[in-house]
């Protein structure tokens, strides 16, 4: 329990003292990209609690990459992440009315906690990372 709240302070105080490079809303949820002091963080709404949840990555560029990239395979695909502090990213990439779009669903092994995230386009994509 002491890890617990040990992971959700530092999770909190990196957030608190990150600067907001960009976000994308979509209906009632959102998704931001902020630069914390040596990471990146992704903070988005959770569509099954309507809490936030974030996850920290160590290079802009290589996590965009993946990202975007997984745009270009036309068939409905998962790719999988080890982000940073044990959690593995699932990016889910689905065609929805003509429309590629990508779900993020996260898996933070140390603190046992799940998240996932609405559907973006491509274009919410580049949008919330050209903002940086």
């Amino acid at each position: 329990m002491r890890i617990v709240l040990i992971v959700v302070f530092l999770f909190l105080t990196s957030y608190a003292k990150g600067q907001e490079l960009g976000i994308v809303k979509n209906g009632k949820h959102s998704i931001k990209l902020i630069k914390n002091a040596s990471n990146y963080s992704l903070l988005y709404s959770d569509i099954k609690s309507g809490e936030n949840n974030l996850f920290l990555f160590p290079k802009i560029e290589s996590f965009y990459n993946i990202i975007i990239d997984g745009f270009n395979n036309t068939k409905d695909h998962l790719v999988i992440v080890k982000a940073i502090n044990d959690t593995i990213i699932k990016l889910e990439y689905k065609s929805l009315k003509g429309v590629k779009m990508v779900k993020i669903r996260q898996n933070n092994l140390q603190t046992n906690s799940f998240g996932v995230s609405t559907f973006f386009s491509k274009e919410d994509m580049i949008t919330l990372f050209e903002q940086s």
